[in-house]
């Protein structure tokens, strides 16, 4: 208590930590490193994670790792986002490895009231750029 650390996802008290943790504020927002390289769609353990990360109070999931955008979900009113794939990153292997997403959270009375995303596009010299989905 009073100190920050890493919640290893095989930590016996990973639900009551996070279960400790959204008690203690308004909007309990849980990141994971985790899934599996250059997949485009999120494994069955990182389902499992975040869905027990909501249970226990998490009110919104940001996964990141895989270095391409995956799936979202909606579990129990919560946003799961399995992956946001690059930002800034030299990986010009593909064009996939070459965007991510942006999450955007509004907040209204300590809940998450709306959230959207937009496509980032990094260029030949990495600098990304916000472009519509669907461009």
């Amino acid at each position: 208590q009073g100190r920050s650390g890493i919640l290893l996802a095989g930590s016996p008290d990973f639900e009551k930590i996070i279960r400790k943790a959204a008690r203690a504020v308004d909007v309990l927002i849980v990141g994971f490193h985790w899934g599996e390289e250059y997949k485009v769609r999120s494994g069955k353990r990182e389902r499992e994670l975040a869905r027990r990360a909501v249970d226990a109070g998490a009110a919104l999931v940001v996964g990141h790792h895989p270095h391409l955008p995956q799936e979202v979900e909606i579990y129990r009113n919560a946003p799961i986002f399995y992956s946001l794939g690059n930002f800034i990153f030299d990986q010009n292997l593909s064009k996939e490895t070459m965007s991510g997403l942006v999450v955007e959270v509004t907040l209204k009375e300590g809940r998450i009231h709306a959230w959207r995303t937009q496509k980032v596009v990094l260029d030949k010299t990495f600098r990304p750029s916000l472009v519509e989905i669907g461009e």
